[in-house]
């Protein structure tokens, strides 16, 4: 009977959970996702920590349009939680690559501009980058962030 104790022990023991593999990381696709949930439901500290990690994983994976995701997503939450800073991130990140697959990024780009300067009250750079964005909306044939700038416009002039 101790014997059988004593392998029920052992057997226990090689199953515990210092004995698993690791567990295989989220697709950058998962971490998006989930962060984007969290910044919708305005949990921004939350959705900023996992934006940030899957940032640096994109940055290091090479891959400049996951990249280039998580750093508008970034821009997003900084916007949405109305941080004084959201302005100097944007200027931090230049433009997406001049190719016409990266229009409705520089157009989400120069809204988040827009948003962030209206944060800070500067009216005058607000009404001159509108234009812009709605030009860039249009040039990313996107009616969805048409829309979105279209509906800022009211919201911020």
């Amino acid at each position: 009977m101790r014997l059988l104790a004593v392998a029920a022990l052992l057997t226990l023991c090689a199953c515990g959970p210092g004995n698993r593999p690791p567990a295989e990381p989220r697709s950058l696709d998962s971490e998006f996702r989930a962060a984007n949930d969290l910044l919708r439901r305005e949990s921004y500290a939350a959705s900023l920590t996992l934006a940030e990690a899957a940032l640096k994983r994109a940055e290091t994976s090479g891959d400049l349009a996951a990249k280039w995701r998580f750093r508008l997503l970034k821009a997003q939450i900084l916007v949405g939680r109305r941080d004084k800073d959201a302005l100097l991130y944007l200027d931090s990140l230049g433009t997406p690559p001049p190719a016409a697959e990266w229009d409705e990024q520089r157009a989400q780009l120069l809204l988040l501009r827009t948003q962030a300067l209206y944060l800070l009250g500067r009216w005058d750079d607000v009404e001159s980058l509108l234009p812009q964005a709605t030009a860039a909306a249009a040039k990313a044939h996107s009616a969805l962030l048409s829309a979105e700038v279209e509906l800022r416009r009211g919201a911020l002039l």
